[in-house]
């Protein structure tokens, strides 16, 4: 009640209906209601008046066609204030012809955007480019528009019921089609321009900016594959997003699936066979696995040999995760070869590190060591920070597993610090898992439920199943060393059944902390106690095993 806004809308609620009031369930409501609306006071008083016939949750729901739901207003009051739609009509009609223009089209926004992509989408058809930003200035001080200059780049908003407005008038006006074309291939030659300046950077470097854009990606790609009007241009800049998705996979398998059915496979074999590649990077085990061979399949029909050698990268990782270690070796092989006759180095440093995997599996510490330093020398020549972090996450693991948990920690540390300049979950995600395993084998118990709580977060705010399962596995592990053991079989259920689901067999990190929970319950449970736990356990939800954790 401290905020005008609020204030008013509860105001003018009660004195259509004296029974409504906040509450920990109308409070957010309003609260969203206020801030769709902008704070704009007649929008409020006549949504609040709309509480006579309606529930506070059906006007927010009905907010979307806020121009046929804010009317009714005062009869004595002059036109513009009697209904949202005919105030904002006052304000359109004040403008000059050109400043009507630009803010109808500045309806194509969702959003913020910048001056650039306001220049580039708008301009031409009765609009000069170099007036562009004189017109903003102009809609700005007439406050149909929000101009943010606080940034290293000015950024700039309409309120969210003139942009409604604005894309109405838009519609009407026959522009919007052009105009949604060219918007979206603004975007795409954005991201482009961006892999060409970040260089081996752009992978993480460029995600801080490019979410700044992100609704416009967003609206672009419902322009293009939800409504399919251009399902090839919309698959593009879903490829371009590749980065994106690494930090909102959920959202990138819906986008890569949604490819998928759009476009056709027989007319575009290479564009379907990119989206079932990033399917299986945004996907664990089994599913994973058939994204890949499918992709390959496509691959090798289109090309080019690049896509190829990835498709048969993410084939031998999927299978190493699964323990069928002989198709892994296959398949690694493969890529390497592959990689090395199209000239990719990168993949040939991720290749070699899967060949320090298999060295290190075989007891061949020593020529692990050697790859995974081959494969660091490359990504660093290549200036590919991201590369030499993983090559030293990996290099800890084979110190670990070599009996060196002290020297796994400080390696693991390392990686560390050079994957927090991406904020890329899924990276963080697996180096807090990892450094959990190292931390329970120096019996610093304390500091190991830290990490593992730490790697569930990030995986659960990633959606990365996978992940989530190995973190869980590692607090069972914490939960049965500090005296949980009840909790902790339950919880060995819950992720035994999720690791058959995800057809994920336990790397050596893993086997190594199982065979320490298995100890530690047979101090105080018996083989039928543990057993009757751990099927109840395993009839969990991943959220009702997250919480048992956490509590």
């Amino acid at each position: 009640m401290q905020y005008g806004a609020i204030a008013l809308f509860v105001d003018r609620a009660q004195s259509v209906d004296n029974r409504f009031a906040l509450s920990d369930g109308t409070a957010p409501i309003v609260a969203d209601v206020c801030r769709r609306l902008d704070g704009i006071p007649l929008a409020i008083e006549l949504a609040a008046a709309r509480l006579r016939t309606l529930s506070i949750a059906n006007l927010s729901q009905r907010l979307s066609d806020r121009f046929k739901l804010l009317t009714g207003g005062r009869r004595d009051a002059v036109p513009r204030q009697r209904t949202l739609g005919a105030l904002i009509d006052w304000s359109y009609d004040l403008l000059e012809p050109r400043e009507q223009l630009l803010f109808t089209r500045l309806g194509i926004f969702s959003g913020e955007f910048g001056l650039n992509a306001a220049a580039a989408v708008c301009a031409g058809a009765g609009l000069d480019e170099s007036d562009i930003l004189d017109m903003l200035c102009s809609l700005s001080d007439k406050s149909l528009l929000v101009a943010d200059t606080t940034g290293a780049q000015e950024r700039y908003r309409l309120f969210e019921s003139t942009s409604a407005y604005a894309l109405e008038r838009l519609t009407a006006s026959g522009q919007h089609a052009a105009l949604a074309r060219r918007h979206a291939e603004y975007f795409l030659d954005e991201v482009r321009a961006a892999k060409e300046r970040f260089g081996a950077d752009f992978f993480y470097a460029w995600v801080p900016e490019g979410e700044l854009d992100l609704d416009n990606y967003r609206a672009a790609l419902e322009w293009g594959l939800t409504q399919r009007n251009d399902a090839v241009l919309g698959a593009a800049i879903v490829a371009a997003l590749e980065p994106m998705w690494r930090k909102n996979p959920v959202e990138g398998r819906y986008w890569n699936e949604l490819v998928i059915e759009r476009v056709r496979e027989s007319e575009h074999p290479g564009i379907v066979a990119g989206a079932y590649t990033e399917l299986a990077a945004l996907s664990a085990g089994q599913p994973s696995y058939e994204f890949a061979m499918r992709a390959l399949h496509l691959y090798e029909l289109a090309g080019p040999l690049g896509r190829v050698a990835k498709a048969q990268y993410r084939a031998a990782i999927t299978l190493a995760q699964m323990g069928r270690l002989e198709e892994a070796n296959e398949w690694n092989a493969r890529s390497l070869a592959t990689a090395r006759e199209c000239g990719d180095e990168r993949l040939v440093a991720a290749n070699l590190s899967i060949q320090a995997w298999r060295a290190w599996q075989a007891g061949k510490f020593d020529l692990g060591r050697e790859l995974y330093a081959q494969a660091y020398a490359a990504y660093k020549a290549l200036g590919y920070e991201p590369g030499m972090a993983l090559a030293l996450g990996n290099l800890a693991e084979l110190e670990f597993n070599d009996g060196r948990p002290g020297e796994a920690l400080r390696l693991a540390g390392e990686a560390l610090a050079m994957k927090s300049h991406t904020k890329a979950n899924e990276g963080l995600s697996i180096s807090h898992g990892n450094i959990a395993a190292y931390r329970i084998a120096l019996d610093d118990l304390s500091g190991a439920r830290a990490s593992a709580r730490e790697a569930l977060r990030l995986a659960r705010k990633g959606r990365n199943e996978f992940i989530i399962a190995i973190a869980l596995d590692h607090l069972a592990v914490v939960m049965a060393l500090d005296g949980e053991q009840v909790g902790a079989a339950r919880l060995w259920g819950y992720v035994e059944a999720r690791y058959n689901a995800l057809g994920y067999t336990r790397g050596p990190s893993e086997k190594r902390g199982h065979g320490r929970l298995m100890a530690a319950l047979r101090v105080k449970l018996d083989d039928h106690e543990i057993e009757k736990l751990a099927a109840e356990g395993a009839a969990w939800s991943e959220d009702r095993a997250v919480e048992e954790v956490l509590n």
